[in-house]
């Protein structure tokens, strides 16, 4: 009896370690966009280049966890261009014009920062399973009257989900993209309908 219990033991244990490696790629399209109307529509319309975002996370291509065992991975995408292409979708939802990085021509506002955090996580406990997204992003803004940086903010978003009982670990993709796309839009919000942010643009 005892040796039975040995060999399940052993068996459970080897189990844990071999999906101990196990990463999971996701890929997030469509880049995720607000539905609802928004102050921005009242501006403008206004010409913004979006430069590129500096990424201070330790690891770049890792996003997530779910819980004990398994890693969520980026597949082709980064970070950073993820965030620039939410905040382009924002601002062209709302009527005004946007210049990628690299792209010539005359802008009114440009916009860059840093990547300071971007995690979804899921955990299975007694009797439902838990999805978190978090995001934070520090925001620089300079306007065409001015050459020094002229607002700098940082802004966080958090969405969360309790998706079904026991979060099946080999197809959880959509529902960590989920997540983490509500939680990045939850801090466009935040930073699109901050009265600092607008009356900084309406200036230029």
């Amino acid at each position: 009896m005892r040796c039975r219990i040995y060999i399940v033991f052993a068996i459970f244990f080897s189990i844990i370690v071999l999906q101990g490696c196990t990463t999971k790629t996701v890929r997030i399209d469509p880049i995720p966009e607000l539905k609802t109307g928004g102050p921005l529509s009242g501006i403008g319309p206004l010409t913004f280049k979006i430069n590129e975002f500096e990424d201070v996370r330790p690891h770049k291509k890792i996003i997530g966890e779910a819980y004990p065992t398994h890693k969520i991975e980026l597949e082709d995408q980064k970070v950073p261009d993820i965030v620039a292409q939410a905040i382009a979708n924002e601002l062209k939802r709302n009527g005004h014009r946007v210049l990628q990085t690299g792209a010539s021509g005359r802008a009114d506002v440009i916009i860059g920062g840093v990547v300071r955090g971007y995690w979804v996580a899921g955990r299975d406990y007694a009797t439902i399973s838990k999805v978190t997204g978090s995001v934070e992003i520090e925001i620089n803004v300079m306007t065409s009257r001015s050459k020094e940086k002229s607002f700098s903010k940082t802004y966080r978003g958090n969405y969360y989900s309790e998706p079904f009982f026991g979060i099946n670990l080999l197809n959880m993709g959509p529902v960590f993209t989920d997540v983490i796309n509500q939680a990045l839009l939850d801090m466009i919000k935040e930073f699109t309908t901050d009265e600092e942010f607008l009356n900084k643009i309406r200036q230029s």
